[in-house]
């Protein structure tokens, strides 16, 4: 179970959209996913989950408000909600078009929350439960807010697309970043890719850190035949955050 967790918490996924990014801007992605890590491991491994706790809040704010800042220039740009009326019968159903089975998926993809040893870690971290229910509820309008303007990204790019504002190769996954830089002016763009990379690395080092604690707490401290000090742990678990970030970053460019 401690193997399977920890596999399941490298940052694989966030370090492969954060190479997506660098490529959307013309860094090299081996050279740009270096320098990421190497950041990253600084504050995760100095400062624990307290610097994470501090950097998360932080690149929330900016990844928050650099979309609601894109998403009314992106809709002035393809003509405002009315051009939505162009698009494909389907996109704005409940379903979109898409089959059951991938439907089903995506429930799927969704209920793993239940099992997310993130989300765990976070509600073990707080003072109490009235702080978790607080945080819940704000979550659930945050998110709300935040999925609905990224998927009105999307369909707007769709829009970009066949007006030929946007390529025609314009790949799903490039799609948000492609249109915001489109529509934003030149200083607006700096925030817009400070947001995207923050939204990123917020995942990277949280992480990493879970699964260098979960590698360090749940796998090598019970094979040890004694007690390890405290202090010894923290070693452990600072030099697990290099560890884990090197071998998400290896599997995420493979």
């Amino acid at each position: 179970g401690a193997a399977a967790c920890f596999v399941y918490s490298l940052p694989i996924t966030a370090l492969a959209g954060l190479t997506t990014m660098l490529a959307v801007l013309g860094v090299p992605p081996a050279a740009g996913m270096l320098l990421a890590t190497l950041v990253c491991a600084a504050y995760t491994a100095g400062g624990g989950m307290w610097a994470d706790m501090m950097t998360d809040t932080v690149q929330f704010g900016l990844m928050s408000v650099s979309l609601a800042v894109a998403l009314p220039l992106a809709l002035d740009l393809v003509g405002g909600f009315g051009a939505l009326a162009a698009l494909p019968a389907g996109h704005l159903t409940s379903t979109g078009g898409a089959s059951p089975w991938l439907r089903l998926s995506w429930v799927c993809a969704a209920l793993t929350i239940f099992v997310e040893p993130f989300f765990y870690q976070r509600i073990f971290a707080s003072k109490d439960a009235r702080d978790v229910r607080k945080a819940m509820l704000v979550g659930i309008v945050l998110w709300a807010a935040y999925d609905w303007a990224v998927t009105m990204m999307g369909l707007l790019a769709r829009v970009a697309v066949d007006r030929g504002l946007l390529s025609a190769a314009t790949e799903g996954r490039e799609s948000l970043v492609a249109l915001s830089l489109l529509a934003l002016p030149v200083g607006l763009k700096g925030l817009f890719v400070a947001g995207v990379l923050a939204a990123a690395m917020s995942s990277v080092d949280s992480y990493s850190l879970l699964a260098s604690g979960n590698l360090t707490y749940d796998i090598l401290r019970p094979l040890r035949p004694r007690p390890l000090p405290d202090r010894v742990l923290i070693r452990l678990t600072r030099i697990g955050v290099v560890v884990v970030l090197v071998a998400g970053a290896a599997v995420a460019l493979l």
